[in-house]
């Protein structure tokens, strides 16, 4: 990921999360207090998009009427079942050429 350009803020924090802050900047070598909080809130960011996300799939699946519901099965089936017969992550057969690992 491409770091973008600072900007300097300044937040009124509990002192407990200041204390938590400071326990995480001494138990790891060249950490800052910005670099800890920064790591947190990119974690708390990631963690609310994938609630929303999850929150949307849900509202979207539970508005379905039945015929729509039946359709998204029938998909999804039809869909496993084409991806079951691929063959991208299988060695091809007769070969004899060894897999790295």
């Amino acid at each position: 990921m491409k770091e973008s350009r600072k900007v300097k803020v300044s937040v009124s924090l509990p002192t407990d999360l200041v204390a938590a802050v400071d326990r995480q900047v001494r138990t790891r070598p060249k950490a800052t207090r910005s670099g800890v909080m920064e790591k947190w809130l990119r974690r708390g960011a990631t963690a609310q998009v994938e609630s929303d996300l999850r929150e949307e799939v849900i509202s979207y699946y539970t508005s379905l009427d039945a015929n729509e519901r039946n359709e998204e099965d029938a998909l999804g089936r039809a869909l496993s079942r084409s991806a079951r017969r691929l063959e991208i992550d299988r060695e091809k057969r007769g070969s004899t050429r060894k897999r790295s690992r």
